[in-house]
């Protein structure tokens, strides 16, 4: 008996000794990540079926980001889950002017204390009027944190296509429609030449991820837009 208690004993002491080890690893690692990190804005620019979520999917991972999305946060400003139905008009319920107002004002809020905490951030929503550009700008200028734009586009026949897709199938947080993209290409303010923007040509997979690659270098490079 008591040479197995021995036994025993020398096996825990061994796999403690092993955990104590992983445990050194993991902390080791997370001090390393935690010292490569560095704030940045980055907004995802867009009309709606343009890839801006897929897009921002690979940035997320490229930047080891934290990212924040207007078509989730609008439906927690009213209590609704990710994926329910609101049963909103064009232009109306939850997308209304004041609606879309509060959305952008929370995307700022929770942006703010993405990069107080020292992470990357990047927004997604479809940005299409230049005040609200500009503000998340200043938000990044008086942080004193990269910025970028990286603008979405593909041809409205693919637009269409794949808005009709997305209808059709569940799991998704838009309920944009080819009636939402039209309204969306009459209000769509173009992008200026000062606003420096990557532009991403979402229908040729290998122009996504030269633009990731791109984007990548931009934050990390620059100090201040």
């Amino acid at each position: 008996a008591g040479d197995r208690v021995d036994r025993v004993c020398r096996i825990d002491a061994t796999q403690r000794a092993g955990a104590l080890g992983s445990v050194r690893d993991y902390v080791a690692l997370a001090a390393r990540l935690a010292s490569e990190r560095r704030a940045a804005l980055v907004l995802m620019h867009g009309l709606s079926g343009s890839g801006k979520t897929t897009v921002s999917s690979r940035m997320v991972e490229a930047l080891r980001a934290v990212r924040i999305r207007s078509d989730i946060e609008r439906r927690r400003l009213h209590r609704l889950s990710a994926l329910e139905p609101s049963g909103s008009a064009l232009g109306g319920g939850i997308y209304s002017p004041g609606d879309s107002i509060d959305t952008y004002e929370r995307l700022e809020t929770l942006a703010r204390g993405i990069l107080a905490a020292g992470y990357p951030v990047i927004v997604d929503a479809t940005f299409l009027r230049r005040s609200q550009r500009d503000g998340f700008r200043a938000l990044a200028t008086s942080m004193d944190v990269p910025f970028a734009v990286a603008a979405c586009e593909a041809p409205e026949a693919a637009l269409r296509e794949r808005l009709d897709l997305r209808s059709k199938r569940l799991g998704d947080a838009s309920e944009a429609d080819a009636q939402v993209l039209a309204q969306q290409i009459a209000a769509l303010e173009p992008l200026g030449e000062s606003e420096h923007a990557l532009i991403i040509e979402t229908t040729r997979k290998a122009a996504v991820e030269a633009a990731v690659a791109a984007l990548a270098c931009r934050v990390r490079e620059v100090k201040r837009a």
